[in-house]
């Protein structure tokens, strides 16, 4: 498989390979790849600008509202900039809309290896993920108090926890039936919709092959670390009101 970066820099070389295997019609998709690739480095560009943009206007508000608390025309001017947040906001979330769907079962590591949720996780392990949009890590990062626990090359950012684990996000389909990834790609190619065959999934990468499951280990142990230290342990409980029933919140 070519590198983009080698077809950006080498087209007319990349053309002449192809002539030289008599592939004429190929001749074309060099410079669509081209095309698609300076738009989707636009599109990272502009998404980061926006995200710049965003961190300063926030700092800027919290400034205006502390000076409105003197001079109340300044809230305006907050008014004003909240909603220049929220146009840059939207237009991320447009940016961030995936062009294929993430369809498939994509290999993870654990990033914060002192999580008690992914406790006894081997070093690599493997979740379904189906999703046509996406979080950039460094807008998770971005907001206070929240920590990535574990991400995937190719899938991206997996697990997200608050402070103390009171709140745990995560981004994959740990829960999916053996079949779930295969009934999806079935129904949307029944419905005419483009679609690529799920990644890592049917064995030998054909769909009329029964899907490979690995993923099911870690979700027991996901789904297991999360009752017994998420839940169990943190719920305290007055031994003295057992008898009755009650539990203390």
């Amino acid at each position: 498989m070519l590198d983009i970066r080698f077809v950006r820099e080498n087209p007319e070389l990349v053309k002449e390979n192809i002539r030289k295997k008599f592939q004429n019609g190929k001749l074309p998709l060099v410079d669509e790849a081209i095309a698609l690739d300076a738009a989707k480095r636009a599109a990272e560009s502009e998404a980061n600008e926006l995200r710049a943009s965003r961190n300063a206007l926030s700092k800027k508000i919290g400034m205006l509202m502390g000076q409105a608390k003197k001079d109340p025309s300044k809230l305006a001017e907050a008014e004003e900039v909240k909603a220049q947040v929220k146009a840059n906001a939207d237009r991320l979330a447009q940016l961030e809309v995936m062009e294929e769907k993430l369809s498939g079962v994509y290999a993870h590591t654990v990033d914060y290896k002192r999580s008690i949720l992914f406790r006894g996780f081997d070093d690599k392990f493997w979740v379904p993920h189906s999703r046509n949009t996406t979080v950039a890590r460094e807008d998770i990062e971005a907001v206070e108090g929240l920590k990535v626990l574990s991400a995937s090359p190719e899938a991206g950012v997996y697990a997200v926890k608050s402070p103390e684990s009171k709140q745990v996000f995560l981004m994959g389909h740990a829960e999916y039936d053996a079949d779930t990834l295969k009934k999806e790609y079935l129904r949307d190619v029944a419905a005419g919709i483009d679609i690529q065959i799920p990644a890592n999934y049917f064995t030998d990468d054909d769909p009329a092959q029964p899907p490979i499951v690995r993923w099911r280990s870690c979700a027991h142990l996901l789904y297991a670390n999360w009752l017994n230290y998420c839940v169990y342990q943190t719920t305290p409980y007055d031994i003295s009101e057992i008898k009755e029933g009650t539990r203390t919140v």
